[in-house]
């Protein structure tokens, strides 16, 4: 049952704060704005969106704000529904307290699998472009970005896959096969879902 129909998302940015989605959603930017289309949500589902986020250097504890909002049509009553909030402000610190600073497991791990499959994306790209080498390279990297990642199940499944596309013959196109089961893969992992399971 979907209930959330044309779901979108904004985020806001504040000054000397840029921000890349990572998943594969359709997004675009309007000034220091990124809307996201994420279609509709079906009941249950959950969504993890990664962004990468970079602030320039300024001033300690400097605190940049930035805003989430959200609209959808809600099919249970026939309206058009929106949220806003504010976001926990990203504070500007010295290098050693970043180093000591808690990292937080379910993000580092939603991080990793994103960046992997947005790799893998690129690498079947690649591969369809005779650019095999590169397409290996790709699934290299996405392994070693793994490896540094929490070891849970998820992260080893992934670092299994991206082994074993870095490990096909480099002067030789990937399978049909092969190909499509990495592209539909790599899509389903950067839509946020949760290997065939879904939790509310």
């Amino acid at each position: 049952t979907v209930v959330a129909a044309g779901l979108s998302l904004s985020l806001s940015l504040p000054h000397g704060v840029r921000a890349r989605l990572v998943n594969a959603f359709p997004a675009e930017r309007h000034g220091k704005r990124i809307d996201v289309a994420l279609g509709d949500l079906p009941a249950t589902d959950e969504l993890n969106l990664i962004f990468a986020v970079t602030v320039d250097a300024g001033a300690g504890d400097t605190a940049h704000l930035t805003t989430l909002s959200a609209s959808w049509s809600d099919p249970a009553t026939d309206s058009r529904r929106a949220f806003e909030l504010s976001l926990p402000p990203l504070r500007l610190v010295d290098p050693a307290t970043a180093e000591t600073t808690p990292v937080d497991a379910d993000v580092a791990e939603q991080a990793a699998l994103q960046r992997a499959a947005s790799e893998q994306r690129e690498a079947m790209r690649l591969d369809r472009q005779g650019r095999y080498a590169e397409s290996r390279a790709r699934m290299a990297q996405a392994a070693h970005a793994l490896a540094a990642a929490p070891a849970t199940a998820r992260v080893a499944e992934s670092y299994h896959v991206a082994m074993m596309y870095a490990g096909q013959a480099a002067d030789a196109a990937l399978s049909e096969d092969l190909r499509k089961t990495g592209t539909y893969d790599a899509l389903r992992r950067s839509r946020g879902k949760r290997d065939g399971t879904s939790r509310s």
